[in-house]
């Protein structure tokens, strides 16, 4: 063999002007058998390497051709002497070894964090993490650094974290807990909870937060008072102008405060208490009396709407008047309800779940609005009214914070409903909610009054209303 590569070495020099096939045909001699990869110059002979650098260095159509009449051999590949061909990299091994110190993080709502990265061998192409990390924080995708001020408080719960790469992935878990500072509360939206107890067996005490599990963050303490976990000092009176600049000016947990809407603020109260109507724990030391909200009654210009911590009672007043104040962060609640037509005599609010009748009770629904008169009835009768709808058990007349949620009070004339999807509604509805200081007593609400429109008031159960029945969510 040896012998062969000299002699077709030195027969280089004639195929300069030999015809092409003589060249070709001497060259198929000489290609050494054990030559299977052309694309690894370290197996080439010097008879390979001297044919690739004739057909470079000599441009002809002949060169052109010979990558063609002799698709197998070194022509196609470049050459690099005494080297392998590096174009394509050595695999990736699979991340390994996860892992976070601390593993354990125990975070202070509106304080940030330090950040934390991982620990890890091998390459990593992405981070991702399982469920989302508490609102405020997140994670770097490519480094896996976690980072971030926590602006909503939590207990503690469990995240797993996933490095991978194109041939694997590692995974590790890690806590994190989120401790409200004193001078501030995070309530879930939407809290319907009014303190019923079996006296009222169609007002269940029960709780839902719509819109998943964003919340809103309240000032602990009422204005003037010291912001610490006692609430101590004297709260301020202020008229309705004064109370939006203090909440506007508010810095509490570096956050943006405002004047709560009515819907908000509605929300705190707990009418299964006869007095100081309003999470004690939470909120130490709240004054039975008015606190203002943000929300203007345009059925009385220069008035704002307000609740009575002493009762649970809603209310309005011209905005000179002074009342006391506590300020809330977060996106505002009021006017976020939406509905959707079921089309078989039912509406259902999109946000909290609950589903309505579109009638009131007396009235039929015609496939296209409400027919008839809305009856009155007694408390008694309107909740057995509900619970007999089909299928029975179903339905049940709501308690105080549910029908809240259809009061409209962005309109500026009456029913305070949207008349598109509850049409026909009449002035006065009855709520399951008992007065916890007088049994014989219950709430409603006015839908439509001169003077009381929005407002909630307590009669007797002997006395009638009218009634819209609720289930779900």
């Amino acid at each position: 063999m040896r012998e062969i590569r000299t002699f077709c070495l030195r027969s280089l020099v004639p195929l300069r002007i030999f015809p092409l096939l003589g060249a070709i045909g001497l060259m198929s001699l000489c290609r050494p058998p054990e030559l299977q990869n052309a694309c690894d110059p370290s197996s080439f002979s010097d008879s390979d390497r001297a044919l690739s650098e004739w057909n470079k260095n000599n441009p002809s159509p002949v060169s052109a051709l010979l990558p063609f009449l002799l698709p197998g051999q070194i022509f196609d590949c470049p050459l690099f002497p005494n080297k392998k061909d590096s174009s394509s990299p050595p695999p990736q091994t699979p991340p390994s070894g996860l892992s976070y110190n601390p593993s354990s993080l125990a975070l202070v709502f509106g304080n940030p964090m330090t950040s934390v990265s991982p620990i890890i061998t091998g390459s990593v192409d992405s981070y991702e993490v399982s469920p989302s990390l508490p609102q405020g924080l997140q994670i770097n995708s490519k480094s896996g650094e976690i980072s971030g001020t926590p602006s909503l408080g939590q207990t503690t719960s469990t995240y797993t974290v996933s490095a991978k790469n194109s041939n694997g992935s590692t995974s590790t878990t890690l806590s994190i807990a989120v401790a409200n500072p004193s001078y501030v509360v995070s309530m879930p939206r939407g809290l319907l909870k009014t303190g019923e107890t079996a006296v009222d067996i169609a007002g269940a005490d029960r709780t839902f937060t719509p819109g998943g599990t964003q919340g809103l963050i309240w000032q602990r303490c009422s204005a003037g008072q010291d912001q610490n976990s006692a609430c101590t000092g004297t709260a301020t009176n202020l008229n309705w102008g004064a109370a939006v600049s203090y909440c506007s000016s508010l810095t509490l947990a570096n956050r943006s405060w405002r004047l709560p809407t009515i819907d908000e603020l509605v929300n705190l109260t707990d009418i299964s208490k006869t007095s100081n109507t309003i999470d004690a724990t939470n909120f130490p030391n709240t004054q039975d009396f008015w606190y203002w909200s943000s929300t203007p009654n345009k059925f009385n210009s220069s008035t704002y709407w307000m609740v009575n911590f002493s009762n649970a009672d809603i209310g309005y007043n011209p905005e000179t008047f002074a009342h006391y104040t506590r300020c809330i962060s977060g996106s505002a609640l009021q006017g976020t309800y939406s509905y959707t037509d079921l089309f078989d005599g039912s509406i259902k609010e999109n946000q909290t779940g609950l589903i309505w009748k579109k009638c009131s009770q007396g009235q039929a629904y015609d496939l296209v609005t409400c027919t008839g008169v809305s009856q009155l009835q007694t408390w008694d009768l309107a909740v057995d009214s509900c619970y007999s709808e089909p299928p029975t058990g179903t339905w049940r007349l709501p308690n105080t914070n549910e029908i809240k949620t259809i009061l409209d009070y962005e309109k500026a004339t009456a029913p305070v409903i949207n008349t598109t999807f509850f049409p026909s509604t009449d002035t006065s509805y009855w709520t399951s909610t008992t007065d916890p200081s007088n049994i014989g007593q219950a709430y409603f609400v006015w839908f439509d009054n001169t003077i009381s429109t929005g407002s909630f008031s307590k009669t007797f159960k002997s006395a009638t209303n009218r009634t819209r029945c609720v289930k779900g969510p």
